[in-house]
């Protein structure tokens, strides 16, 4: 059996609810693009803790919150009262998670290359790191030794578990994120 695989399937229906939540956003348009950054702003603040206290350093995956951060504040969005909500996902189910987003990367570059908006093309950092392309072979790895493990059977079901609370977190991380973004229309 391969871990990958069965985490793929398991998960095909909570990450096609996220991919359809997601799709309604127009990279290229500033709003959209700072609900999208915002939102994987506060989904990484969330999950950092969780990486950190079940994952060996060499299998965490990058932080990603300053290169967000840092993007968002190029189109004039503030980081400081955004608050995150609290996640307690399992870790290597959540770091599948963020590390298959990277096969989604090229589709959305494209969509934020297309701006007419020199803004919204200078806050690129996030979109254009290697870091989860780089971390993905790490995460393989992982996952598939999960497999081997005595327990493997239940570690699998907890990392199953663990990616479809990281899908639901990314879709709450939006909600928060789109009612954060209408604050700042009105400022």
């Amino acid at each position: 059996m391969n871990a990958r695989f069965y985490l793929r399937d398991a998960t095909r229906a909570a990450h096609q609810r996220t991919d359809i939540a997601f799709s309604a956003l127009d990279l290229a348009q500033r709003h959209d693009y700072g609900v999208f950054l915002g939102s994987h702003f506060l989904a990484y603040r969330a999950m950092m803790p969780v990486f950190e206290a079940g994952l060996p350093a060499a299998q965490r995956p990058p932080a990603m919150a300053d290169l967000l951060a840092d993007d968002l504040h190029t189109l004039g969005f503030d980081t400081d009262d955004m608050t995150e909500p609290h996640f307690t996902g399992d870790a290597l189910g959540a770091a599948y998670v963020v590390a298959g987003s990277h096969f989604g990367q090229r589709v959305l570059c494209a969509q934020h290359r297309r701006s007419d908006d020199p803004i919204v093309r200078d806050a690129e950092r996030y979109l254009a790191s290697p870091a989860l392309k780089l971390y993905w072979p790490v995460l393989k790895e992982a996952i598939e030794q999960v497999i081997d493990a005595p327990d493997g059977p239940d570690r699998l079901k907890r990392l199953t578990l663990g990616a479809e609370a990281t899908f639901a977190l990314f879709a709450e991380c939006l909600t928060l994120a789109r009612a954060k973004g209408a604050d700042h229309e009105l400022a």
